[in-house]
């Protein structure tokens, strides 16, 4: 576990931004400065992830454990259960991890539709993390194949 100390201290910057900002109750950063920060550091952490020595899928499933538990707590809180089920503390973490890609979410969501739903916002805020991930996870993953 203290081999890889480094790695899980990347996989919980988002989650600890997404909580600080909740914390001090405001985004610590504009928007969209937020935004173009985490997209470039959450695509050099799925390069990082690519070239850990350990088969691709551990290391791909390794960056992006955090996120799956987060993701399926969202999806257990917010489409599963209505409003009077919802446990407001598992349904406010479950926010944190995916906040600093809020933005990118709420601009995805009205090119699609009209009207702001705060679900539909997070659930493409988590998803494009997903793919943001992917992309610097395949890009290493491809410049180590060619290297070797």
């Amino acid at each position: 576990m203290t081999k890889y100390k480094n790695e899980i201290i990347l996989v919980l910057i988002p989650f600890v931004y997404g909580l600080l900002a909740n914390l001090t109750d405001s985004t610590l950063l504009t928007p969209v400065l937020t935004q173009i920060i985490f997209l470039l550091f959450w695509y050099l952490v799925g390069v990082k992830f690519a070239k850990l020595n350990k088969d691709k899928i551990t290391s791909f499933l390794y960056g992006n454990s955090i996120w799956g538990l987060s993701f399926l707590v969202f999806i257990w809180q917010f489409i599963l259960l209505d409003d009077n089920s919802r446990n407001f503390f598992l349904a406010g973490v479950s926010q944190y991890y995916m906040f600093p890609f809020i933005w990118i979410g709420r601009e995805l969501t009205v090119m699609f539709i009209d009207v702001y739903h705060g679900t539909t916002i997070m659930l493409l805020a988590y998803l494009s993390m997903l793919v943001i991930f992917l992309l610097g996870f395949s890009y290493g993953w491809m410049k180590e194949k060619l290297y070797s």
